[in-house]
């Protein structure tokens, strides 16, 4: 999604995180392109950049001033405004250590 031009302006609370979104894909396509082949490319060279991206999300979770950052981003990747019944699922290794998988939940946040 970092790719993407128009996530940044539907997106503008990742606007700061674009410099580094966008070195973390060229040293993964270049890792590709030096092992031969882009799927042997070093995905770990992506950890960095979408621990920063998940991490937006998961301070935005905490802070109703912020609430509009996960809105923008579930409403982004559904592709609906309408998103009262609507979440994102990411998993990706767990942020506070070790390798195992974690689901990190996206929903329409409202403040109270």
């Amino acid at each position: 999604m970092s790719a993407e031009p128009e996530f940044y302006e539907k997106n503008p609370a990742f606007l700061p995180l674009k410099n580094e979104m966008d070195a973390c894909r060229k040293a993964f396509s270049d890792s590709g392109k030096s092992a031969g082949c882009h799927c042997r490319a070093d995905t770990k060279l992506l950890i960095p950049c979408v621990t920063a991206f998940l991490n937006v999300l998961l301070q935005a979770k905490t802070d109703e001033n912020q609430y509009d950052t996960v809105n923008n981003f579930v409403r982004y990747v559904a592709k609906v405004e309408d998103i009262s019944h609507t979440g994102v699922s990411v998993y990706f290794k767990n942020l506070d250590g070790g390798d195992d998988a974690t689901r990190y939940e996206f929903y329409e946040l409202r403040k109270p």
